[in-house]
């Protein structure tokens, strides 16, 4: 898996997103998933059949946040569970490609480990945007994780172009991100 995993946010995203969702895989060549919390199948399906052929034409990889089903019918190379989606162990009974999990403290990343998962993301690192109430894990619990589990560990929330060095100091595989490739 590459380095770096662009998380499209319809939410975030929002006007023009396939269009800005083209302009960052085009520009950094990164990994993307596809997320859309409110989306109904039809038109997720849409989004993701387009973002399946961005992937192609860039040769990266397209993973689909929770909605494995989509992920199947389109191909995708993989999907990513939510801590509060379904277990790893059953989406990887469903899912013959690679299944990642939203980890938020190193019991869940542990977890997540045992029941099967190809990585996971641990978030917030630092502050950010997107969980404004929520303490940040900082690079020391980072280092933590990195060093208690097997599988790749993509570093999540508030990471920035000036703060990547330090995040992968940690030994951290990977930086995702939702806007720091806008």
């Amino acid at each position: 898996m590459n380095k770096f995993l662009a998380i499209l946010d319809i939410d975030v995203y929002q006007d023009n997103f396939l269009e800005k969702a083209y302009d960052v895989t085009k520009s950094h060549k990164p990994d993307i998933m596809l997320r859309a919390k409110h989306l109904k199948g039809k038109i997720f399906y849409e989004y993701a059949k387009t973002l399946k052929e961005f992937s192609r034409e860039f040769d990266i990889r397209l993973l689909i946040n929770e909605r494995f089903d989509i992920a199947k019918i389109v191909k995708a190379h993989g999907v990513h569970m939510p801590s509060q989606g379904l277990r790893v162990d059953v989406v990887k009974s469903l899912f013959d490609g690679v299944v990642g999990y939203s980890a938020h403290s190193k019991e869940e990343a542990l977890l997540a480990q045992s029941l099967g998962a190809d990585y996971i993301t641990l978030s917030p690192i630092f502050p950010t945007k997107s969980h404004e109430n929520v303490t940040p894990l900082g690079l020391n619990y980072l280092k933590d994780v990195v060093a208690s589990v097997n599988i790749p560990v993509y570093a999540l929330g508030g990471i920035t172009k000036e703060n990547i060095d330090d995040v992968f100091s940690t030994g951290a595989y990977g930086i995702a991100s939702i806007r720091m490739f806008l």
